[in-house]
């Protein structure tokens, strides 16, 4: 019989572990189990996790990558379909419902997805335009589209296709990763109703923007292969790679900037090794605006 595993994983996320399990246990359509995967967490997320009856809970030596968490969460389930979600988002009540629904319109699909909302220090519906036989150049176009939040995964397909990428490389994107791999030889569907909300916090991976560069590019570099055999998605490739390229690389001189002018000199010097790596013409950009300013600055003074 067809079920659904809810896995939840999480790392000192006692905050808001509680919000997240509550809308798991909430869904309009049970799941037959939600698991909690702690990544070694030292706070109090397990304990507020072993208030819930109805949800097992693992604690793990911390691994540091949300990949390995997340296979964890496979390994550990039964369900025919698996829904991931992270321990600081939430599912609406509707997730598993309209998952199984769209399910059986597609029953062929290796996942089926939706929209999400953003809230916490940002908010809004992220939406996109859809070509529904062509995932994976609508995830090129719009890789907001790729949140494993909104997603519910075939369990099988999942497992055929080597599961999340644990490539410390890519840590931060392998779910858009996975969304890509997914969609290069399966259906992906996007059924474009609501039905998760996503949280923007100061302790979120997406903060760290340097990792994220490095990610991101890693995950556009794992395309490669693909894309020079189907030549068709080249100019999707370049474009989307590029606005990735400029967006986390212009966040994270800034965040350079800001440690070396506090001082963080090992910060800085991380910040501009990953710049250097994955964002060289952004990085020698600035440094010659920053010494043409400096230039101008003393030709005043001495005038």
């Amino acid at each position: 019989m067809e079920s659904t595993s809810i896995v939840i994983t999480c790392y000192n996320q006692a905050p808001f572990i509680g919000e997240a399990i509550n809308s798991a246990l909430s869904q309009t359509v049970p799941a037959r189990e939600i698991l909690v995967v702690d990544d070694g967490s030292t706070d109090q997320t397990g304990q507020i996790v072993g208030r819930y009856a109805d949800v097992r809970y693992i604690h793990q030596g911390n691994q540091g990558l949300v990949a390995v968490t997340r296979n964890r969460g496979i390994q550990e389930t039964k369900g025919t379909y698996i829904v991931f979600l992270d321990g600081d988002d939430r599912l609406l009540p509707k997730h598993l419902e309209t998952s199984l629904k769209a399910f059986q319109q597609t029953p062929h699909a290796a996942a089926v997805c939706g929209l999400f909302r953003e809230f916490g220090e940002q908010e809004g519906i992220i939406s996109h335009i859809c070509d529904p036989d062509d995932f994976y150049g609508m995830a090129l176009r719009f890789p907001s589209i790729a949140h494993v939040i909104t997603a519910m995964f075939k369990r099988s397909i999942l497992a055929e296709s080597g599961n999340f990428c644990t490539d410390p490389a890519i840590n931060g994107c392998d779910d858009f990763e996975l969304f890509l791999r997914l969609a290069r030889r399966s259906v992906v569907h996007c059924h474009h109703e609501l039905v998760a909300e996503h949280r923007y916090h100061s302790n979120q991976t997406t903060k760290n923007r340097a990792l994220m560069l490095k990610s991101a590019m890693t995950a556009y570099r794992y395309q490669r292969p693909y894309i020079l055999t189907h030549p068709q998605y080249t100019e999707d490739y370049v474009r989307s790679r590029r606005a990735a390229q400029d967006f986390w690389g212009q966040l994270s001189l800034n965040q350079l900037a800001l440690s070396a002018s506090r001082g963080e000199i090992g910060l800085a010097l991380q910040y501009f090794w990953t710049l250097l790596r994955f964002f060289p013409l952004g990085l020698l950009h600035r440094i010659c605006r920053k010494a043409l300013n400096i230039t101008i600055h003393r030709n005043q003074g001495h005038s």
